[in-house]
């Protein structure tokens, strides 16, 4: 009975092996919260082509969080000597950023898996990478797949968080879909008839007659030194 329990076992899990395939496979780490919402209110229309190619912004994490915390905390606190002995650019990587020898090692693992670097960064934190579909589908064990939603229409979006087995820690990956499109915050369409020129002139619709330009008189006083007693007055004829 005992054999036969770990014979049926043993078959269960090489059954479900074969059936969750590469895109399934364990891999080193999972990242979180990469599948838009949308993604369960939409219809799966199909894989999106292996040839296209994306541009992916992989987001490292910092080092020593306690220690920042703690910086942090020195430099905001009169009593301390750190206080407000900020760090340049180059100190605050060296300090809290991702290692030299880490940020080569992701390089080398994307490269290894067919994607190329198109952008590095001096603080190490972000790696840009560039490559098909295929390379992107295999590394990250993801199917990237074309879906269509109600309001949306179709996006791209993987059908599952990205998991990698690199040996460096990896916080973020941003690119793998185009759910939301990037728009003006505070731009709203005017038709033109009804747009009004922002001029404060005598002549037709607040426009400048010429008049308006022999009546100028700038002070430049604001623009000199406190201490100068010199007032220039600038008319326009």
């Amino acid at each position: 009975m005992v054999f036969s329990r770990a014979v049926y076992a043993a078959t269960c899990v090489g059954a479900m092996v074969c059936v969750m395939g590469p895109a399934e496979a364990a891999a080193g780490q999972t990242l979180q919260n990469h599948v838009p919402k949308a993604v369960g209110e939409s219809r799966r229309l199909g894989p999106l082509s292996g040839m296209a190619r994306l541009s992916l912004a992989i987001g490292l994490p910092l080092r020593n969080r306690e220690d920042l915390d703690r910086f942090l905390e020195q430099i905001s606190d009169p009593r301390s000597p750190n206080y407000r002995r900020y760090l340049s650019a180059s100190e605050f990587a060296e300090r809290f950023g991702p290692t030299q020898a880490d940020y080569d090692k992701l390089i080398e693992f994307f490269q290894a898996n067919g994607l190329a670097v198109s952008g590095t960064h001096p603080n190490r934190m972000i790696l840009d990478v560039t490559g098909p579909v295929s390379a992107i589908d295999k590394t990250l064990h993801v199917n990237m797949t074309v879906w269509e939603h109600q309001t949306r229409g179709r996006f791209f979006a993987p059908d599952r968080d990205p998991s990698l087995d690199a040996d460096v820690a990896v916080l973020d990956i941003s690119g793998l879909d185009n759910f939301v499109l990037p728009r003006p915050m505070n731009v709203k369409a005017v038709p033109l008839a009804a747009a009004r020129p922002l001029v404060t002139g005598s002549g037709p619709d607040g426009l400048f007659a010429g008049g308006d330009f022999r009546a100028v008189q700038i002070d430049f006083t604001a623009f000199l030194p406190a201490y100068s007693p010199n007032r220039f007055v600038c008319i326009l004829t």
